[in-house]
């Protein structure tokens, strides 16, 4: 289970990655999920 705890948020931060080359949204959006993953 601990694996699930780290993969995910790499998923996670995958798909923003995707979705902001995609879309170009500012790395202000990713930064207040970075500290969400980051302080759980």
């Amino acid at each position: 289970m601990n694996r699930l705890r780290h993969v995910a948020p790499l998923l996670v931060l995958a798909a923003l990655a995707a979705c902001s080359r995609s879309e170009e949204k500012p790395p202000e959006v990713i930064r207040p999920v970075l500290s969400v993953v980051i302080e759980p």
